[in-house]
């Protein structure tokens, strides 16, 4: 494909330069068209030119890259968060499967982020129904934060060429697997999904997850019985039995019975 055509904006100066510089460095199939320091300018500057991808601060006086994006009529480019933000929005961002990089801007992270939008701009066929199921993802995610909400109610989960978003309330567990993660659902759907088990493990952790194993994180709610209080293994709603680690039992049986 011809190159990635790039949108950076932020209110900071100095960001802006160095992501210039990174992806300049690091990304040969990028053109950065141009970048802008707030959004009434990216706005405009949408109006009569395409973009593929946008890097995007969130925290910009005035009007906010959230603000910004639910003012755009139509959004048919990938949206990359470039944030300082705080914990509990980047564990949003992650659980709604969003592209994201941390300031300072970690040269690797930034490449993986480039690698994966390009793969998704050369998937021609699926591209619009995966700007409209990003477009979903973006639009609830926003949503969630500013409503000021605590603690997550759901996560994004891919299913064939979209994305569903299900409540944290209807994962049975999420089983390890290599670099990948199974998601086990209460209608008897699972789903392979592209993170890692300790990364779900970091978004859940305050949510009524267990990690009992080094395979298998479980929700609280969802866990039946245990099958005898000396026993390592313990069986979840939908009649399976999953192993507890001998290392964690007396801690993980604590929680439980809390």
């Amino acid at each position: 494909m011809t190159k990635i055509r790039v949108l950076i904006v932020d209110d900071e100066r100095r960001s802006r330069e160095i992501l210039k510089g990174m992806l300049s460095d690091y990304c040969p199939d990028i053109e950065i068209v141009t970048m802008l320091d707030s959004a009434p300018d990216a706005r405009d500057f949408l109006k009569n030119n395409p973009i593929d991808l946008l890097f995007l601060d969130i925290a910009m006086p005035k009007e906010s890259g959230f603000d910004f994006l639910l003012s755009l009529e139509k959004r048919n480019f990938l949206v990359i968060f470039v944030t300082a933000y705080n914990q509990y929005a980047i564990n949003a961002i992650r659980a709604n499967a969003l592209d994201y990089i941390l300031k300072p801007v970690d040269h690797d992270l930034l490449i993986d982020a480039v690698k994966r939008s390009k793969l998704l701009l050369e998937n021609n066929s699926g591209l619009e129904s995966y700007f409209n199921s990003s477009n979903q993802q973006i639009n609830y995610f926003i949503d969630h934060i500013q409503s000021k909400k605590q603690s997550l109610e759901s996560i994004s989960i891919p299913f064939k060429n979209s994305f569903e978003h299900v409540k944290l309330s209807d994962i049975i567990y999420i089983k390890a697997s290599n670099n990948y993660s199974i998601i086990f659902l209460k209608d008897d759907r699972k789903a392979l999904v592209a993170k890692t088990l300790k990364e779900y493990s970091e978004i859940l952790k305050d949510e009524g997850f267990l990690r009992i194993h080094k395979s298998y994180l479980v929700n609280k709610l969802n866990i039946h019985q245990l099958s005898d209080p000396e026993s390592l293994s313990l069986k979840v709603s939908n009649g399976e039995s999953l192993p507890i680690s001998r290392r964690r039992h007396v801690t993980i049986i604590k929680e439980i019975e809390c």
